[in-house]
């Protein structure tokens, strides 16, 4: 029997940087470049450098669709700490400085450590 093909996988990393506008510049590894902007439904608009657009929607707490400008569709599965597996077998990953959950997560704590150590100055 024939079996579906298994897109081959391909890896690419990305950093966002926060523009003064609200929007994220995003660079990937490949040379590519994203300009991001968050709807008021939360869809992401996306336009590249090569002449590309489309949208990012969740579908629920893990699932991305992709609608390029052309009408094709591609789904993301987020596997946590800033990575995304891609339907057409592209494996993002985000390399941003503090990026993703455990960026959210050491930046908290290291907020915390600070606070803690004013308070313990201002104490002694």
């Amino acid at each position: 029997m024939n079996e579906p093909a298994v897109p081959a996988r391909r890896v690419f990393h990305y950093a966002d940087e926060l523009l003064t506008d609200g929007t994220v510049c995003r660079r990937y590894t490949d040379g590519r470049t994203e300009w991001r902007s968050r709807g008021q439904s939360g869809v992401v608009f996306w336009r590249d450098d090569h002449g590309m657009t489309g949208t990012d929607e969740a579908l629920g707490r893990d699932l991305i669709k992709r609608t390029y400008g052309d009408g094709r569709v591609i789904y993301g599965r987020e596997g946590g700490y800033g990575r995304t597996l891609w339907s057409d077998g592209a494996l993002t990953t985000n390399r941003s400085q503090f990026g993703g959950r455990l960026g959210g997560i050491l930046t908290a704590v290291a907020g915390a450590a600070f606070l803690g150590a004013i308070a313990f100055l201002r104490i002694s």
